[in-house]
C-alpha cells in the first residue's frame, strides 16, 4: 500500500488501510497477481480540469486465504479471472491526479 499512496486520495487510502488492518484481525490475506489491464474506455470528464472516471477492465489472480490454515477462502490459487471496475480520479491539493474511489 506504501508504493501506491501518492496515487490514493487520502480517504481511499485510509478505507483500504482500515480493510486491511481488520482482514489480518480475521487471519485473511488477499493476493492480487498478474495483474494485465486489457482495456480502458468510457472516459468522462465529470469536473473540467478537476475531476473524470475511466472505466478499466483487466485479467487477474485474486484469491482470499487464511494465513492459520492456508485454506483458500475465496478466488483461485492459479487461474485468472477478469475485472471491471469504474475509476474516479481528481486532482488534489498538489495538483495530481489521484484516485479517489474505485467502483
Amino acid at each position: 500500500m506504501e508504493l501506491a499512496r501518492s496515487y490514493y486520495s487520502q480517504d481511499l487510502y485510509l478505507d483500504h488501510q482500515r480493510m486491511l488492518v481488520k482482514m489480518r484481525k480475521e487471519n485473511l490475506r488477499n493476493y492480487v497477481l498478474n495483474v494485465r489491464v486489457k482495456k480502458m474506455h468510457h472516459f468522462k470528464m465529470i469536473e473540467k480540469d478537476r475531476k473524470f472516471s475511466v472505466k478499466i477492465e483487466a485479467s487477474l489472480i485474486d484469491y482470499t486465504v487464511d494465513t492459520v490454515t492456508d485454506k483458500l477462502i475465496r478466488g483461485r490459487r492459479y487461474e485468472k479471472g477478469m475485472i471491471s471496475q469504474t475509476w474516479i480520479f481528481i486532482k488534489d491539493i498538489k495538483n495530481e491526479w489521484v484516485v479517489v474511489s474505485i467502483r
